[in-house]
């Protein structure tokens, strides 16, 4: 990281560290547009194009200790890695939403008893399955970025729906959640950017705003 960081500012990129964008205005590739970044500090940054590697942020218990056991016996994710450290174990799953639902099949074949911690009477007591049915079906009902066609069909791969705005890693939706893949994507939408770039008419240079402006 740090010898990414050094490379980045040989190449004249300016850090912001700490900062947060607070909205996001303009349209970037087509049509030469300018995507603007309005911060928290009251500054602003512009460019014609983003990237969205914000990671995602995940709802935690309200239990005192609880940071003690995150990453040895507390998880956030049920994938074939967490299967194996669980594997003959009894496991609770907190929580009765469609990803919980999903976590409790998938375990079940790995551990020994799978415990459901959920605070109505039962898994349906608060929504019909009519409904039920109707949100596993959305696709935008889970909190997380769609890009590609999932997002539009002329989206490129890892763009949103707004063009000149691409999102990777874990805030991504579909991405598996893991370092490595979202470290594959961050190389691949280097690719995404250069061409939408280049699709773009006339030389980039005549782009004079500055990266950063006073509101």
């Amino acid at each position: 990281m740090a010898r990414a960081y050094n490379q980045a500012q040989k190449f004249g990129v300016e850090m912001a560290i700490p900062d947060e964008v607070i909205s996001l205005e303009g349209a970037g590739n087509a049509g030469n547009g300018v995507l603007r970044l309005n911060l928290a500090n009251n500054e602003a940054a512009r460019a014609r194009s983003i990237v969205i590697a914000t990671g995602a942020r995940y709802r935690r218990l309200a239990v005192e200790g609880l940071d003690s056991f995150e990453g040895t016996s507390v998880h956030y994710w049920a994938s074939p890695l967490e299967a194996k450290l669980c594997a003959g174990e009894e496991v609770t799953l907190v929580g009765a939403g469609n990803s919980a639902g999903q976590a409790a099949v998938y375990l079940a074949s790995h551990v020994s008893k799978v415990w459901m911690l959920v605070r109505g009477a039962d898994l349906a007591a608060s929504m019909s399955r009519y409904l039920v049915d109707r949100i596993t079906g959305l696709p935008n009902s889970k909190g997380f970025v769609l890009t590609g066609v999932e997002s539009g069909a002329s989206r490129r791969p890892l763009e949103t729906s707004r063009s000149g705005v691409y999102a990777i890693g874990d805030v991504r939706s579909g991405s598996v959640k893991r370092v490595a893949s979202a470290v594959g994507e961050g190389a691949q939408v280097v690719a995404a950017l250069h061409a939408a770039l280049a699709s773009i008419q006339g030389d980039s240079t005549n782009l004079k705003t500055p990266l950063r402006s006073n509101r």
